[in-house]
C-alpha cells in the first residue's frame, strides 16, 4: 500500500511539474501563432491630414512663426531641379502681372534666359497638431544691368518676397506713365489682399519709374523698379522687409 502511495505521489509531482513548466509555454506559443496569422483592418482617411494653404503660410510668415533662411542648401545649376524652379517662378510672375502682358513678357524672357542662383531651406511646424514641413526657395539673378530676387514657399507656391530692378514697361504714351504705374501697383496690392488675405499694413509694395529708354512709334519703354512682399509683425507700416 505504501509503495502505491509513493508511486502515486511521484506521478502527481511529475504531472504538476509538467503543467507548471510546459503548459504556460504552450499557451504562449499558441497566442503568438494566433497573432502572426491574425489580420487587423484599420480605416485611414488621408483627407484628415492637415492641408496648409497659402493664406496660412502668409500669416505664419507675418507673425515670424516660420524661418526661411536656416539650413540653406544650394540647388545644382543646370539641373532638372533648377528648371522646375524656373517654371514655378514664371508661373508666379504670371500671377503677379498677368500672363503675356507688356510688363510680364520681357521679365519672363529675362528670367528664362538667365542663370539662376537658387537655395532651398525647410522648417517643421505644427498644423492642427500634425507636423508639417515647409520648403522655401530663394532665387536671384544678378547681372550688370539687371537684379531679380524672389522667395516663395514651394508646396503652396506662396510668394513671400519679390524684387526686380530694373525691368521694362511699355506704355502707349508718355502721359500714361504715372497712370499705368498706379495700375501695376494696384494689381500687386490686389494679389496680396485677395490671394493671401493680408491687410494693407501687412505687406509692402512699390513701383518706381525711372527714365524713358526709347520710343519706337508704338509707345515709350520705361525702366521700373518693383518691390513687394510680406512684412513681419514688427515692420507694420514699413516699406522694408
Amino acid at each position: 500500500m505504501r509503495n502505491k502511495k509513493t508511486i502515486g505521489i511521484i506521478l502527481l509531482l511529475i504531472v504538476l511539474t509538467f503543467a507548471v513548466v510546459f503548459v504556460p509555454q504552450r499557451i504562449s506559443e499558441d497566442r503568438e501563432a494566433k497573432r502572426t496569422k491574425e489580420i487587423t483592418y484599420r480605416d485611414y482617411n488621408a483627407s484628415e491630414r492637415a492641408v496648409l494653404t497659402g493664406e496660412q503660410v502668409a500669416r505664419l510668415y507675418y507673425n515670424r512663426q516660420i524661418e526661411t533662411n536656416s539650413n540653406l542648401r544650394m540647388v545644382e545649376s543646370n539641373s532638372d531641379d533648377e528648371e522646375i524652379i524656373r517654371q514655378e517662378i514664371l508661373n508666379l510672375t504670371d500671377l503677379l502681372f498677368g500672363k503675356g502682358t507688356d510688363l510680364n513678357e520681357p521679365l519672363n524672357t529675362r528670367i528664362g534666359e538667365s542663370t539662376l542662383s537658387c537655395y532651398r531651406s525647410s522648417c517643421l511646424i505644427l498644423v492642427d497638431n500634425h507636423p508639417t514641413a515647409l520648403n522655401f526657395v530663394n532665387c536671384c539673378i544678378k547681372d550688370n544691368d539687371f537684379v531679380f530676387e524672389i522667395i516663395y514657399e514651394e508646396k503652396t507656391k506662396t510668394l513671400l518676397g519679390f524684387a526686380v530692378e530694373p525691368t521694362t514697361i511699355r506704355f502707349q504714351g508718355s502721359g500714361e506713365k504715372e497712370q499705368n504705374s498706379t495700375e501695376v501697383e494696384k494689381q500687386l496690392r490686389a494679389f496680396f489682399e485677395e490671394n493671401l488675405s493680408l491687410g494693407k499694413n501687412e505687406y509692402y509694395c512699390s513701383v518706381e519709374l525711372s527714365e524713358t529708354v526709347e520710343g519706337d512709334g508704338t509707345g515709350d519703354r520705361v525702366k521700373a523698379v518693383i518691390r513687394c512682399g510680406i512684412l513681419h509683425t514688427d515692420e507694420k507700416g514699413s516699406d522694408k522687409n
